[in-house]
């Protein structure tokens, strides 16, 4: 199984898990649940973290 990165949106650590629904920050403990990701028929897969540049 394939491992993915995650930031933790609390203490900003990246670490890397195997694909799950939920993960739990290796720092600070917290609980993070995943989204899955909508495709549109005019753009790719976004998730909801992705920031969009001005």
């Amino acid at each position: 199984m394939s491992k993915i990165r995650i930031t933790c949106p609390r203490c900003q650590h990246i670490f890397e898990e195997k694909k799950a629904d939920i993960y739990e920050c290796s720092k600070c403990g917290t609980s993070i649940r995943t989204k899955p990701k909508k495709k549109t028929e005019e753009s790719e897969d976004f998730d909801k973290t992705q920031i969009f540049e001005r």
